[in-house]
């Protein structure tokens, strides 16, 4: 499996993410390019969440199909981004 992690609002792909797969202790990191990839995922659905410091958190669930790669595109938000707006 394997998939980038971009940020729609700066347009720009996201390095150092943590990508972890869950239900297993599967653990990597983004390239400078926001790349990042898994072996030996197993067929069926799967659930990576990607993390990063000032960033929403993202949890997704797809399905792993034998003998194919899955691709993955992820888009992470700044919280500073998502904070509502207030005003005096």
């Amino acid at each position: 499996m394997q998939g980038r992690v971009f940020n729609p609002t700066t347009n720009e792909y996201v390095r150092n993410a943590e990508i972890a797969l869950e239900c297993t202790k599967q653990v990597t990191y983004t390239e400078n390019d926001g790349s990042f990839s898994f072996s030996g995922v197993p067929a069926g659905t799967v659930t990576i969440a990607v993390a990063y410091s000032g960033y929403q958190s993202v949890r997704e669930s797809f399905t792993v199909t034998a003998g194919q790669t899955a691709v993955r595109a992820i888009n992470l938000t700044s919280t500073a981004a998502a904070a509502p707006t207030t005003t005096k």
